[in-house]
């Protein structure tokens, strides 16, 4: 499973449209130098990204089961 950090940094971006970055960071717990850091910097999110989806599928899936969980789960896929 990615990182609880991970997890919320991921949320706060989600839901930042509506709602004030500093709330929604002092709700969850994020620094917003760790959400600044981790918005501003695009192979971060991506590397975190297939962290996660290769700890959901615990271990087991080689680039092309990833590349299809990220094209599916977010909509990108990683310039190689």
């Amino acid at each position: 499973m990615a990182k609880p950090t991970i997890m919320n940094n991921m949320r706060v971006c989600k839901i930042s449209q509506q709602y004030p970055i500093v709330k929604l960071c002092e709700l969850l717990g994020v620094s917003r130098s760790s959400y600044y850091r981790y918005t501003n910097n695009p192979n971060t999110q991506v590397k975190e990204r297939i962290q996660a989806i290769y700890a959901q599928r615990k271990g087991t899936s080689g680039y092309r089961k990833i590349q299809a969980g990220l094209l599916r789960q977010y909509g990108v896929l990683p310039a190689l």
